[in-house]
């Protein structure tokens, strides 16, 4: 099947120059200049008139020539990355007995690999145009230098090629020269969700990123940040609960539907690892929604030690938590699939299936002193009826405040990519601070998307697996990522 239209543009930074002439891309920045030919590909590749955005479009392409309009706004993000921050690329030699001896020119552009193995032969790099190798003054450590991320890696590739021995198992003979970091020649500057910045200065060894920050100001809009980040309400995959026993009616509709080749022969389920990540997605969404609701939208991690001590805001933390209990909680895995319109365990679902297990649970459970004053309303069909979210909204004997949860279930795309026409839509709505967040991914693989930055979306992943027995802590270690 042809999609008419594909295409994704990319914001060209300032003092960056970004030419496209019959698909050759021309790139210019203050390190210097790089280009590259995409005349292979039948793309439509354009500059706007301001120079501040570069579209590529593709009419009429099948699956892999839509692919490679993400393709091309890679290259050339990565082109105008070089102009900008250059690429390092560090490698190091790791040998058991001959040590290895790097010896590289005076002007940077070979090295030489001296007593490999204990080896009379020495083994020559040269390196390609535009990359330079120097020492970094670590011992056994070298560093690869330039503009092209292509031609740095290449000659990393190079270097590492020339050390590998055949007929070995590299499960136990290690000898040779890898690359142990990759990072860029000059600071990199990125913007916080709050228009705040940071400094990327280096990568630690763990592959996390390290940040340092100049004013006292950008420091402290960084912690709320992280505080922030860290006070998000988080579920993942859960193992060794109490087995969840499966019907002969739903073994049957368990092979019948997706995901059936995890579950033939299965009778039982002792872990949701591999299908239940819907449900762990639809968790999250009310895990923050019930927080927001009842502690407010600046509550944060760091406050529960001290609401702990107040009677009220123990009840509230402990409540919360006691709803997403494996075991008893009305919120649990175990009671979502009672209310996943008969989807059995081991099934994947869609956001659509959830949304309704969402509204029936919250709706059995409404005797909880959390769920008392929540509803639940899913505009089928993308319609909202206003009657009845009028009528779940007015106060009634027993409730006098009353916040309703409005799941819109939409299909915002293709099956493995969404439409970038949505994005600035989805913007507004994320940035509203009544916005929960939304359920969403990819088939078999779902993620809850909170917020963005920039033009990349901020969402937590579900995808790790912990005991069942883990503590209530377990909800509030989440790493949000960036898609």
């Amino acid at each position: 099947m042809k999609v008419i239209k594909s295409s994704l543009s990319l914001k060209i930074p300032e003092g960056v120059t970004v030419t496209a002439n019959s698909r050759m891309v021309r790139v210019k920045g203050k390190r210097g200049a790089l280009s590259r030919s995409f005349r292979h590909l039948s793309l439509d590749i354009k500059v706007s008139p301001n120079g501040r955005t570069l579209t590529v479009e593709k009419w009429f392409g099948v699956h892999k020539e839509l692919a490679a309009v993400r393709t091309v706004i890679t290259h050339v993000r990565n082109m105008i990355k070089g102009v900008t921050y250059g690429f390092r690329y560090k490698m190091k030699s790791v040998y058991a007995h001959f040590p290895i001896n790097m010896v590289i020119s005076k002007a940077g552009d070979s090295i030489e690999i001296r007593n490999f193995l204990g080896e009379k032969n020495n083994r020559t790099v040269n390196m390609l145009r535009g990359v330079t190798v120097s020492q970094t003054g670590v011992k056994d450590e070298i560093q690869l230098e330039g503009n092209d991320v292509e031609a740095v890696s290449h000659a990393a590739a190079l270097i590492q090629q020339c050390c590998c021995v055949k007929n070995k198992d590299i499960r136990k003979f290690l000898d040779g020269v890898y690359v142990s970091e990759k990072t860029t020649l000059h600071r990199q500057q990125r913007h916080l969700p709050d228009g705040g910045t940071f400094v990327q200065v280096d990568r630690s060894r763990n592959g996390y990123d390290v940040y340092e920050f100049d004013s006292k100001g950008e420091r402290d809009q960084t912690k709320q940040l992280a505080s922030d980040m860290g006070s998000r309400f988080f579920a993942c995959y859960r193992k060794n609960f109490e087995p969840i026993v499966l019907s002969p009616q739903q073994s049957n509709m368990a092979k019948s539907g997706s995901g059936a080749r995890e579950v033939i022969g299965r009778r039982q389920f002792s872990t949701d690892a591999g299908w239940g990540c819907m449900y762990r997605c639809a968790q999250m969404l009310l895990g923050n929604a019930l927080q927001m609701l009842h502690l407010g939208r600046g509550w944060r991690v760091q406050q529960e030690q001290r609401q702990r001590q107040q009677p009220a805001g123990q009840q509230l933390v402990g409540q919360l938590l006691n709803l997403f209990n494996e075991s008893t909680g009305q919120l649990s895995l175990r009671r979502l699939l009672q209310c996943a319109s008969g989807a059995p365990p081991g099934r994947f679902i869609g956001p659509a299936t959830a949304a309704e297990a969402v509204r029936q649970a919250v709706q059995e459970a409404s005797y909880e002193p959390m769920l008392a004053t929540l509803s639940v309303l899913v505009a089928r069909q993308s319609c909202i009826n206003r009657d009845q979210l009028a009528e779940m909204l007015r106060p009634n004997a027993f409730r006098d405040n009353r916040a309703v949860l409005l799941l819109l279930p939409l299909w915002l795309g293709g099956a493995r990519q969404a439409n970038p026409m949505y994005l600035a839509a989805l913007q507004v709505l994320l940035g509203d601070e009544a916005c929960v967040g939304m359920l969403g991914g990819r088939p078999r693989h779902s993620v809850y998307i909170f917020g963005y930055q920039g033009d990349r979306l901020l969402y937590l992943d579900p995808h790790v697996c912990e005991p069942a027995s883990a503590g209530p802590g377990l909800h509030y270690r989440a790493r949000p990522r960036l898609v």
